[in-house]
């Protein structure tokens, strides 16, 4: 039997510099796990789609590009 992963939502907390303080913030987005197709499927690694990023008191925080590759990584790790 496989022991695959399966695809669905994942968070994971990272730091972020905002105003010149280090604020922790939890991101999440959507965990797709790795693929190996057939014939007709295509085949893929796993990723993450990343979905947004919220502050300690649950609002919304706009993230850089850099900063959205990281948290990938990091939820990545975690899923």
């Amino acid at each position: 039997m496989s022991n695959k992963k399966r695809g669905g939502t994942v968070t994971a907390t990272m730091s972020v510099i905002r105003n010149y303080e280090d604020i922790e913030i939890e991101v999440f987005g959507y965990f797709n796990p790795e693929q190996n197709g057939g014939w007709d499927d295509p085949s893929w690694s796993a990723y993450v789609d990343f979905e947004g990023a919220n502050d300690a008191d649950g609002n919304a925080i706009t993230l850089t590009d850099d900063e959205i590759a990281y948290a990938e990584q990091k939820m990545l790790e975690s899923a």
